[in-house]
């Protein structure tokens, strides 16, 4: 900016002299050892710097405008480095704006802009961007000032928000007055992993869905004893559901319960269920069934319920109530006893089908002895 200032400082200084000075020639001044050449830059006011007719700077003023210029010796139809008048040129004699520069910049140092509108970008340049335009501005539509960037896709005639900087360091993208470190209107992609530095992860409402009494909405939540909660607390009333075809969780799981145990399941509470399978299980009680299995009498089993007051091998009711038992193993037990009293049952009924047979026959005896 320094810089900037002494060249403008020493336009004005040639223009007062060309103003007040008698030149010799209309041409201006030459400076290198030569006579000044009227068929250079007629009717006009330089200085030049060089060999006449081959490499020539020169600083002018042409048509209320300073030129600083460089020449291969074609006359006034050289390269502009910078031209100024009421608007700044740089690299070009087209003063469309009131700073334009064609080319490559750098800047070193600090910059600043006092800008009462808009700062626009464009590259006209280029078809596949010719109707695409970025503007920028210090803003406060959002409550708070901040940096707004908006852009056009047709020429600038409608413009939509890109980015928000808001001073307090929220950042606002497709929204204006962003009240958290990142708001973000519309859909976003992620390419790798997104990191939340804080222990709550809270899901907004879209299209009108009701948000329920509690408000909170927090969804996943990094709580005590290294534990991810979803839903945290019941904030989303209406519950947690998984569509799908398939929902796969690997390593133990707790339904309305904390206790685990050993068991890859474990729920605190009832089960509804239209099927359960079992697999892998090591076999049923068909030994019941073999020749050499020891059934134990009724007898037996009537003394060991009158002294135990439950079935052999079933555990009693202080036992389940303490202890619990295992579902499959239960079933088993209940089926083995089933296929032992099955057995009692057969057992049962052929004494009472030979006990049948005599009784017949004792019939027929009598009937003889009265039809005497």
């Amino acid at each position: 900016m320094k810089k900037l200032l002494s060249v403008t400082f020493f336009c004005l200084t040639v223009h007062l002299l060309f103003a007040q000075t008698p030149l010799g020639a209309p041409n201006g001044i030459k400076l290198g050892g030569f006579p000044a050449n009227t068929n250079y830059y007629s009717n006009n006011q330089f200085i030049l710097f060089g060999d006449p007719g081959k490499s020539e700077d020169f600083i002018g003023y042409k048509n209320h405008t300073f030129y600083f210029m460089d020449s291969d010796g074609g006359g006034d139809t050289g390269n502009p480095n910078v031209v100024i008048g009421n608007r700044l040129s740089i690299g070009t004699t087209t003063l469309s704006h009131r700073l334009r520069v064609e080319g490559s910049s750098l800047l070193k140092g600090d910059v600043h802009f006092d800008i009462s509108n808009w700062f626009s970008f464009e590259r006209s340049s280029h078809p596949s961007f010719s109707d695409t335009k970025i503007r920028m501005s210090i803003s406060g539509d959002g409550g708070l000032p901040g940096l707004r960037v908006l852009g056009s896709s047709d020429g600038g005639t409608n413009y939509s928000d890109i980015l928000f900087l808001q001073e307090d360091g929220n950042v606002g993208i497709g929204v204006t007055g962003p009240s958290d470190r990142l708001e973000v209107q519309g859909a976003g992609f992620f390419h790798g992993r997104m990191k939340v530095g804080g222990s709550d992860l809270q899901l907004g409402i879209d299209g009108g869905r009701s948000v329920g009494s509690v408000g909170h909405q927090r969804a996943l939540v990094h709580y005590t004893e290294d534990r991810l909660y979803i839903n945290f607390e019941g904030d989303f009333e209406g519950g947690t559901v998984v569509e799908g075809g398939k929902m796969i969780i690997k390593g133990k799981t707790g339904i309305g319960t904390y206790d685990l145990g050993s068991h890859q399941l474990a729920v605190g509470g009832s089960i509804r269920a239209e099927e359960i399978k079992v697999e892998s299980f090591t076999g049923g009680p068909d030994y019941v069934f073999d020749e050499d299995y020891q059934l134990s009498s009724l007898v037996e089993i009537e003394a060991y319920i009158s002294e135990n007051k439950h079935l052999p091998e079933v555990p009693s009711a202080r036992e389940m109530e303490e202890d619990g038992f295992e579902l499959a193993q239960m079933n088993m037990l209940l089926l083995k006893k089933i296929e032992e009293l099955t057995l009692h049952l057969i057992d049962q009924n052929k004494r009472l089908e030979e006990q049948n047979e005599e009784l017949n026959q004792l019939k027929k005896k009598v009937q003889k002895l009265e039809d005497q």
